[in-house]
């Protein structure tokens, strides 16, 4: 991926960077965090520590859901970490417990995110934009319904004109405003 990046002539990780979401709710077991390829377990600190690794060797920017939903340690644990300089989003994390829903006033960021089965629609970019969403997420450019949306954004930031703000990577966390 990061070669891909470096193809198109833009700077990983800044003007183009890589975003994760591990899901890791699907992951998670009672005893930590399976690992298929070496069929090891980590802990929740080692999980933290292979997910800061990850961020030192690659232009990550973001991460979705790196702990399960009800680990909110682990969440706790990764934005201490690396918050400052990578976006941590919790979208299971945040969604599952309606207390969590006051987490923005705290920092964490808001995306606006869309779902398996999407069509080739262009609202959700537009509701990105017209609710003052942190970012929005809509996959990589492989599908013509994620493709769409893309393209929108920049039709959008052309009808703002002089109003729109691109936040680049520092709208990616709370430390960067």
């Amino acid at each position: 991926m990061v070669a891909s990046g470096d193809t198109t002539g833009l700077r990983s990780g800044t003007e183009v960077g890589i975003a994760i979401d591990v899901a890791a709710t699907q992951l998670a077991t009672d005893g930590g965090y399976p690992l298929r390829h070496d069929g090891a377990t980590l802990t929740r600190d080692r999980w933290c520590a292979r997910l800061v690794g990850w961020t030192h060797r690659f232009p990550i920017v973001s991460i979705e859901d790196p702990f399960a939903e009800d680990d909110a340690e682990g969440m706790a644990m990764l934005v201490t970490e690396i918050g400052s300089r990578v976006q941590v989003v919790g979208d299971d994390f945040l969604v599952t417990d309606a207390a969590r829903e006051a987490a923005r006033a705290h920092g964490l960021t808001a995306v606006v995110s869309t779902r398996s089965g999407e069509t080739e629609d262009v609202t959700i970019a537009h509701l990105a934009v017209g609710w003052g969403a942190d970012g929005v997420k809509v996959g990589s450019l492989t599908r013509g319904e994620r493709t769409a949306k893309w393209n929108e954004m920049p039709r959008i930031e052309e009808d703002l004109g002089t109003r729109a703000r691109f936040a680049g990577a520092v709208g990616l966390w709370p430390a960067g405003r």
